[in-house]
């Protein structure tokens, strides 16, 4: 994808009833398992955009997908969360992306109890751009790819890429990463 010129946004989605209930892990071995946040690592430094179109239930892996994802389009209706406590497993995308996406004390709360939360909470924590009716879904994706796509390529790139490397740095190495970049 990142070397492929003709394609300049990622969307993904989920063709069948639920966007992502999540992988068995109780049922995966452990080559699969540390395969999982590599797979969110590669959708974050993905060089072009991407965006999640979620619909019904956004869980586990599928909340890790989402939250990876630089743009967040979810149907009316979504469930979010992390319910493996519910079945006495851990998790690998929540510890690592609740408390730092939603308010920590809303982070602890679904990752210990295992309860999942609408669209309406994911808006409020900021997990997700917009709400749309789900048959409009994919349609708002496809308006947000062109939206992105209307613009020029390399820029695009670089805003990415200048965030990107700035999410751990100060205000100043922030700064001084746009220049470096804009030139």
């Amino acid at each position: 994808y990142n070397e492929d010129r003709s394609s300049l946004v990622a969307i993904f989605s989920g063709k069948g009833p639920c966007f992502c209930a999540g992988a068995d892990l109780a049922g995966e071995d452990a080559e699969f398992i540390a395969k999982v946040d590599t797979l969110y690592l590669d959708i974050m430094t993905l060089k072009k955009p991407t965006i999640a179109a979620v619909h019904r239930y956004c869980l586990a892996q599928g909340i890790g997908i989402t939250l990876s994802c630089d743009i967040r389009i979810a149907a009316e209706g979504t469930k979010f969360g992390w319910p493996q406590v519910k079945r006495g497993l851990s998790s690998i995308s929540g510890p690592a992306f609740a408390v730092h996406y939603l308010p920590r004390n809303f982070g602890y709360e679904y990752l210990f109890t295992g309860e999942l939360f609408g669209t309406e909470e994911a808006s409020r924590f900021n997990m997700i751009n917009r709400i749309v009716p789900e048959d409009k879904l994919m349609s708002a994706a496809e308006d947000m790819a062109r939206k992105i796509i209307a613009n020029a390529p390399l820029a695009v790139q670089a805003m990415k890429e200048a965030a990107l490397m700035g999410l751990e740095m100060n205000l100043v190495q922030r700064l001084r990463v746009g220049a470096m970049i804009l030139d």
